[in-house]
């Protein structure tokens, strides 16, 4: 026992050098960056994937609103605070009001022009919650073209452009125009 003691107190070299200690720090350091940019990168890819997926699924949903603007019929949508309303046309026949179409009042929710149908569009998204998928903080659905957005303008009388953008407005990563029936 008193050897085993004495071969510790005579072996006091137990432990790392500094540079040793430098050395892992620093592929710790190097390993870090490398995962760092991955997920950044990979970030990105996911943001455009989401504002791509979200453009496409808006497509149905604007074809319909503009279905029902071209018919002079009635359609159900999402307020900005996500109640669910029924919109009809500001002139409507005694068949085609809400309450004619779907039992339920209209409560005011009207549409006369194409700027009507973009503005309830925009309010069902942000009833929604849909924000932009980079900094969580925008909606993603927009009047006016914005980074890491759909745009949607009308064109003409009877259509919209739906355009989604990435980092940039100046290449968008999604553009379709949808045009009632």
């Amino acid at each position: 026992m008193l050897e085993t003691r004495r071969l510790f107190l005579v072996d006091d070299d137990m432990g790392f050098t500094l540079i040793e200690l430098l050395v892992v720090i620093a592929i710790i350091g190097i390993l870090t960056s490398i995962g760092a940019m991955l997920y950044l990168g990979n970030r990105d890819k996911a943001a455009v994937r989401t504002i791509e997926a979200s453009a496409k699924g808006a497509i149905a949903e604007i074809q319909q609103y503009l279905d029902a603007y071209h018919s002079g019929g009635p359609f159900i949508a999402l307020d900005n605070t996500g109640q669910e309303i029924c919109v009809q046309y500001s002139n409507a026949g005694s068949l085609s009001t809400c309450q004619a179409i779907f039992n339920q009042g209209n409560n005011g929710n009207v549409y006369s022009n194409i700027n009507d149908i973009i503005n309830y569009v925009l309010a069902h998204h942000q009833g929604r919650k849909d924000v932009d998928p980079h900094s969580g903080s925008v909606f993603m659905f927009v009047s006016s073209a914005a980074p890491w957005t759909i745009a949607l303008t009308p064109l003409g009388a009877s259509g919209i452009s739906v355009v989604g953008y990435a980092e940039s407005t100046t290449t968008p990563i999604f553009s379709s125009y949808v045009a009632g029936k």
